[in-house]
């Protein structure tokens, strides 16, 4: 492995709790900063796997607050206010920009239903990391909330999958409300089923009820 060239840039990034009280902004690990830096390992291999150490404890770190974050939603969703509604719109003072992206991707599968999950992003604003199914184009819905609330939405982007948007903090409830009747506008549906497309031949052995059994319950 002499002379190996280990490049770690700044994307890989840490997660600190909202009531840490070391200084550091949020976000950042106050001992590890690999941005930009290269080492080459040549009779470096103990820094090599300090590095390497260092960048498992972070990714561990930000799963952990993923999944507390995860739970939190779901706990949300089991509200029966919640229960209905043709996307999922959450948010915690506690989330973090981070991992609220791949929330929003877990409850999509979850509910089957585009997901918009927030978190806090300054002293009055709230930013979401929206993810879509097949059925809704997200900024399509996300323009249309635009327009017939032309201040409520402080800038948007995305595409038919996955977008992004700025909200004031006091406007939550008004932008679940809107978001919700632009789905629905847009699609004629209040709910979406999960389809699963499979194409392909079946061989004559798997011709059975056992199998016609799975497919009933796929």
């Amino acid at each position: 492995m002499d002379g190996t060239l280990i490049e770690v840039w700044a994307s890989h990034k840490s997660f600190k709790r909202k009531d840490d009280a070391s200084g550091t902004p949020p976000g950042r690990n106050p001992e590890v900063d690999f941005n930009g830096q290269e080492r080459c390992n040549d009779g470096r291999e103990d820094e090599a796997l300090e590095m390497a150490r260092q960048l498992d404890q972070i990714n561990r770190e930000r799963r952990s607050i993923e999944a507390e974050t995860r739970e939190q939603a779901l706990a949300a969703m089991a509200e029966p206010s919640a229960a209905s509604g043709a996307a999922v719109c959450v948010f915690d003072e506690s989330w973090h920009q981070g991992v609220v992206g791949l929330v929003a991707s877990r409850l999509k599968e979850e509910f089957w239903r585009p997901t918009l999950a927030f978190a806090p992003a300054g002293d009055d604003e709230i930013r979401v990391s929206g993810r879509s199914i097949p059925d809704v184009h997200l900024r399509d819905a996300l323009d249309l909330v635009s327009k017939r609330h032309p201040s409520l939405i402080r800038k948007f982007g995305g595409h038919a999958m996955a977008a992004g948007l700025t909200l004031g903090r006091v406007d939550f409830p008004l932008f679940v409300k809107a978001s919700d009747a632009a789905m629905r506008e847009l699609t004629g549906r209040d709910a979406f089923e999960l389809l699963i497309e499979a194409d392909g031949s079946l061989e004559s052995g798997y011709a059975n009820a056992e199998v016609a059994g799975m497919q009933r319950q796929v």
